[in-house]
Order: structure tokens, then C-alpha cells, then sequence
């Protein structure tokens, strides 16, 4: 029971110092704060009503430093003369090539050119088939390429002067 009693008095003893200095501490921050801004006032001239606080002048040098603008690499801009080869074109006839009919709708296209059926990529008396569609088909000879119209073009084509023909 004692020592509940002794527990008891330390308690309240510590409660009563601490509430008892609180207030004298908070008072000492407060005048600290006080005494500093006062300070920090008396160091700064203050300005007058009448007259204009005249700031340092600031200069931005930056000779030291790169253009980001200028391009750095140097360039050699002098004109450059390209001779070119002039190789002589002669004018090569195709090969003596016949369509008789096109596959064109699916996904495969297929032509019939002197009786043998082909796809792009096939090759035919050294021509190659580089597309078949509903126009024709277009062969690469001697790097020349060449169309070869459809078989219904030529027959369109053969109407349309007959037709002219018997009007003349």
C-alpha cells in the first residue's frame, strides 16, 4: 500500500513541474522569435514612401556555354559532281508472248500465256511475271516491263475499231 502511495505523490509531483514549466517554455519561444524578427528588421533598410527600392543589376553571360541552336558538327558544303554511267538503252522487243486467258479473282492469280499456266514470280522464254490482274499481265524482260493486255481487252479493243470502221 506504500508503494501505491509513494507512485501516487511521484505522479502528481512530475504533473505539477511539467504543467508548471510549460507555460515558461512556450513563453521563452515566443520571446526568441520576437527578438529574432526584431533582428532580422533593424539589419534591413527600409524603404521610404517616396523613394524606390533600387535593385542589383543581373547580367546573364553564358559566352562559355554552347548555342543549342547552331548545329556543331562542321559540314562540307561544297557541291559534289556525280558522273554517271550512260549506259546505251536499246530498244529490245519482248518475247513473242501470248495471253489466252486470266485467273485473276482468288488468291492465287494465274495466266495462261503460250498455252502453259503461271503465277507471279514464274518465268517464261527469260520474262518474268511481276503481277496478273483483270487489265493484263505485266512482264519484267531485260529489266523493261512490259503489259500484256487480257484477251478480252484485245477482243474489246478489235469490236471498238470494227465498229469504227463501219461508221466511216
Amino acid at each position: 500500500m506504500i508503494n501505491l502511495k509513494i507512485r501516487m505523490f511521484i505522479f502528481v509531483l512530475a504533473g505539477g513541474i511539467f504543467y508548471g514549466l510549460l507555460p515558461a517554455i512556450l513563453l521563452a519561444q515566443d520571446k526568441g522569435l520576437e527578438a529574432a524578427q526584431k533582428q532580422a528588421e533593424e539589419g534591413l533598410p527600409k524603404p521610404q514612401d517616396s523613394q524606390a527600392v533600387v535593385l542589383p543589376k543581373v547580367e546573364y553571360r553564358a559566352d562559355v556555354m554552347r548555342d543549342p541552336f547552331v548545329w556543331q558538327i562542321k559540314q562540307d558544303l561544297t557541291p559534289v559532281t556525280i558522273q554517271e554511267e550512260q549506259k546505251v538503252v536499246e530498244n529490245v522487243p519482248p518475247p513473242p508472248l501470248k495471253v489466252t486467258g486470266i485467273l485473276w479473282g482468288g488468291n492465287l492469280p494465274l495466266a495462261i500465256i503460250n498455252n502453259k499456266v503461271l503465277k507471279v514470280g514464274d518465268t517464261i522464254e527469260q520474262a518474268k511475271v511481276t503481277s496478273i490482274d483483270k487489265g493484263g499481265v505485266k512482264v519484267l524482260f531485260q529489266n523493261k516491263v512490259f503489259s500484256l493486255s487480257s484477251p478480252t481487252t484485245n477482243k474489246i479493243e478489235e469490236l471498238k475499231k470494227q465498229a469504227q470502221g463501219g461508221q466511216k
